[in-house]
């Protein structure tokens, strides 16, 4: 599926990893995994309604029970909303179909509780992918959403110098991956954001929230 705002994947099939956001403009889709953090988070979306741009948050539900009013200002914000688990363990992958089944809906069904919609899709932690998975997530009809670009940010960390240097590998479409929890250096990572987001708006792109008819793909594909 090509479009002014639709999704693309490898497999061109609704059941293959999302990795790209297919479009005909200069828009890019910055994504958040982790939180929400109650330090991180709140200034992070200070800057990116000073820059007027939106974002994506894959947020951790056990972190949501936690930080409930963060994850409203992540919505009244604007920005799209997805899951990215219940509790950030990896034990899941490899147990029965119906504990990972459970593992997933959980989180999807507070999350839609508490956003009055349904999550625009699921990221799993590490980006791990497994049949098991796949087969869930299609019985589910939840996207899995993962990114082309990533800066593995939680180990290196992330300042204003690789925010620079990511904005001048920009891509039409591309959906990149930081961390607003885990955060290292929260201080240099909001610089780097800053640096990013304003160095790629000097060059043209837009920075947006991924589409919410990415949560509902064709499926004559």
């Amino acid at each position: 599926m090509t479009s002014k705002s639709g999704w693309r994947s490898n497999m061109n099939s609704i059941w293959s990893t999302i990795r790209t956001v297919a479009t005909s403009e200069k828009v890019v889709y910055l994504t958040f995994d982790d939180g929400p953090d109650p330090v991180v988070t709140p200034l992070l979306l200070q800057i990116l309604e000073s820059l007027q741009c939106k974002a994506s948050f894959f947020v951790v539900a056990d972190q949501v029970q936690k930080n409930p009013e963060i994850l409203q200002l992540v919505r009244k914000g604007g920005h799209a909303i997805g899951t990215h688990s219940w509790d950030h363990s990896y034990r899941n992958f490899f147990r029965a179909d119906k504990v990972l089944r459970n593992w997933i809906c959980r989180a999807h069904d507070d999350l839609t509780l508490r956003l009055n919609e349904s999550p625009i899709g699921f990221r799993s932690p590490a980006g791990v992918i497994t049949p098991p998975l796949r087969r869930v997530l299609r019985g589910l009809r939840i996207p899995l959403i993962h990114w082309n670009t990533r800066f593995f940010d939680t180990t290196f960390g992330f300042n204003e110098r690789k925010g620079k240097k990511a904005a001048s590998r920009l891509r039409a479409g591309d959906i990149l991956l930081l961390h607003d929890g885990n955060c290292r250096d929260h201080e240099k990572f909001l610089a780097g954001v800053q640096s990013l987001v304003t160095e790629g708006q000097a060059l043209g792109f837009r920075f947006d929230a991924l589409p919410k008819t990415i949560r509902h793909p064709s499926t004559d594909l």
